[in-house]
């Protein structure tokens, strides 16, 4: 019993611990801000993204390094072999080993040590640099790219949860107000005020309300658990935020020029361009000259019946023109045309990305126009609907006119809403299109 009232107790501590250092489990309400870093800690992609960054480093240092001279250690055991001289000459040059061969009768073991540093490689150490230094600026702007994208998808789902709970309190408030006429409409039938067709048509009218709140409710649990995925976190009272629109350019000529000069992706796509050009010079390496410094000492034993050792040490240059290298031309074509197809991409992404924010900005810009609109016509609806009460109770109104104007009151506020997430949403695409959702690692000058 002690035992598990101590467990209990361990728990119990536990939970208040995790109560007071989670942020999503205070009361009050939670900002974007807190669902974007939590959906940034929570996002595998971008773990996975910065392993890969973390890989091109490791061939950058790669780069680095491969201007450092070579050292080897070289072995070699002969387990067979026989030299033979034709003609066959003994050499005596000492009598008193009494006449015995000197010549060297088989392959001697060598071992020693050998540093070899490249003077000239083709330039392709240093075309493996750039091409290292441009992979890893793409690679930061890659990963800008992905945090926006995490940003981007943590905006939408946040603010879909916003509109499906607007949604949800609409539709709530419209089967209320339906409620609340079916019963009035209920006591006229009952006293002969209303027919049994009015009585009917505002209990279907209550059905329906009833069927749109639960489709309502169904895309709210969606959204929730979309934002949920995002964050791994609990969700919370949402705060509306504050939306990024001064982040973007006033006419769509800037939107362009932004978008060419600050766009993660396309930057990304320039550089990954720049390094396949690079990697193309790098081809050329086998078919150019190469000299190399060589310094080696090495011992050669079991040389002959007389001579048992023989140290050579030296230091020498070594030239190298090549003739014909197997393969070379294939490959000096093959990297051409992989760099020239990765400039074509980098091009037609810059079109796709330009074209795309312009529509993005047109529609934003139309968006927010029908919102103007649609709020005075629900500011209209509603004079509308108040009107219509007072009517109904003087007589002046059927049942079916007050049910639906109601109806296309509550109708008129959700596409309002509706509009409000699509303006909101293309606001945030547009932002993180520029990447400017967030002021993460920046690339070198």
């Amino acid at each position: 019993m002690r035992v598990a009232r101590s467990s209990l107790q361990i728990r119990c501590c536990l939970a208040v611990i995790v109560a007071l250092t989670n942020p999503w489990s205070r009361a009050k309400a939670q900002s974007l801000n807190d669902a974007g870093t939590w959906a940034l800690r929570a996002s595998l992609s971008l773990q996975g993204d910065d392993e890969r960054q973390n890989a091109v480093r490791a061939k950058l240092r790669g780069a680095y390094e491969a201007f450092l001279p070579r050292v080897t250690w070289e072995h070699d055991l002969i387990l067979g072999g026989k030299i033979d001289y034709l003609p066959d000459y003994s050499s005596i040059t000492n009598s008193y080993y009494g006449g015995i061969d000197t010549m060297a009768r088989r392959d001697p073991n060598v071992y020693g040590l050998q540093l070899s540093f490249p003077i000239l490689d083709g330039l392709k150490r240093f075309n493996d640099l750039q091409a290292a230094k441009s992979a890893l600026r793409e690679g930061v702007y890659l990963n800008i790219d992905k945090r926006q994208q995490v940003l981007l998808d943590t905006a939408n789902a946040y603010l879909a949860v916003l509109r499906d709970r607007k949604t949800v309190a609409l539709r709530r408030e419209l089967v209320n107000d339906l409620t609340a006429i079916s019963k009035r409409v209920g006591v006229q039938y009952a006293v002969r005020d209303a027919t049994r067709a009015d009585f009917a048509l505002a209990e279907s009218r209550v059905q329906a309300g009833l069927v749109a709140l639960e489709g309502a409710r169904a895309a709210l649990s969606a959204s929730e658990i979309e934002l949920q995925r995002l964050t791994q976190a609990n969700i919370a009272s949402l705060e509306r935020p504050l939306i990024p629109s001064g982040a973007l350019p006033d006419t769509a000529d800037a939107l362009r020029q932004a978008t060419l000069a600050q766009s993660p992706k396309i930057r990304a796509a320039q550089l990954g361009a720049e390094a396949a050009e690079y990697l193309a010079k790098t081809a050329y390496a086998p078919l150019l000259p190469q000299l190399n410094l060589i310094a080696s000492r090495t011992d050669q034993t079991n040389l002959s019946q007389i001579q048992n050792r023989i140290r050579d040490t030296s230091v020498r240059l070594q030239l190298l023109i090549p003739i014909y290298e197997p393969g070379a031309f294939s490959g000096v074509s093959a990297a051409k045309a992989l760099a020239t197809r990765k400039r074509f991409e980098s091009l037609d992404l810059e079109r796709q990305l330009v074209a795309a924010n312009q529509a993005l900005f047109q529609a934003r810009r139309a968006t927010t126009a029908q919102i103007a609109q649609a709020r005075q016509r629900a500011s209209e609806i509603k004079r509308v609907v108040d009107g219509y009460k007072v009517e109904r109770d003087a007589g002046l109104r059927t049942v079916i006119d007050v049910l639906n104007v109601q109806a296309e009151w509550t109708e008129a506020r959700v596409a309002q809403v509706n509009l409000e997430y699509e303006r909101d949403r293309l606001t945030y695409t547009l932002a993180a299109t520029l990447g400017r959702l967030d002021t993460g690692e920046r690339p070198p000058p």
